[in-house]
């Protein structure tokens, strides 16, 4: 029966996601890519000074990355000076030679989003003010790495092993564990100084992640 209980506790927490909330400012600042969808220079310094969310998104999260951000952005309108939203697309898994035929995709994906946005707000009567947005295109992964090893919850520290070393059985065990986790959508939330204040992930990480960034933004 025990087992069976704390069968039924992990399935709840993978469906629902988990948080990590930090009581003090020791959570490190990872990188994020160093260019922004254009081809402009990018830094975390442009998020200083603002409540700040970022998102993790790849093709297995897609959709609930999507959701999550519209649902995020739109609570951000009312006051959109004080909050600022990147996001980080994992694209490693996309050739080289395929990289142009991708970023039409995603422009026309992101302009999809803005136009749900828009007209979600208008039928509430309101003017959508987009805050402060990044979208962060992660070609070789390694941001996306370095944001999941910098996650202080044990589940994640899976991404922090070597899989140098390891056999074949444990090393596809790991790259699966891996992936259940990288198949959920991954929401920080930032200070305006830079800390990192909140992780949450799963179809619970925007209501969670306007819960805190509210508070924040006092």
């Amino acid at each position: 029966m025990a087992s069976t209980g704390k069968s039924l506790s992990i399935g709840l927490a993978f469906w629902l996601g988990c948080a990590t909330i930090m009581a003090s400012p020791a959570w490190a600042l990872p990188e994020l890519p160093a260019a922004d969808l254009t081809g402009g220079a990018v830094s975390a310094e442009k998020l200083r000074g603002k409540v700040s969310v970022v998102i993790l998104a790849n093709q297995a999260s897609d959709q609930e990355a999507t959701d999550v951000s519209r649902e995020i952005v739109m609570a951000m309108n009312p006051t959109p000076e004080r909050y600022a939203f990147a996001l980080i697309l994992d694209l490693q898994s996309i050739p080289d030679f395929a990289r142009g035929l991708t970023m039409p995709i995603i422009e026309s994906r992101l302009e999809q989003s803005n136009r749900d946005i828009i007209e979600r707000l208008q039928k509430s009567g309101q003017t959508f003010q987009p805050p402060l947005r990044l979208g962060l295109p992660d070609w070789s992964g390694e941001a996306t790495r370095a944001w999941l090893q910098s996650i202080p919850d044990p589940d994640y520290a899976i991404f922090r092993e070597q899989s140098a070393g390891l056999s074949r059985f444990k090393r596809e065990k790991l790259q699966r564990d891996q992936q259940r986790l990288k198949s959920q959508v991954q929401v920080f939330v930032l200070d305006p100084a830079l800390n990192i204040k909140a992780h949450f992930s799963g179809r619970l990480a925007g209501a969670r992640a306007i819960e805190a960034m509210r508070t924040l933004a006092g």
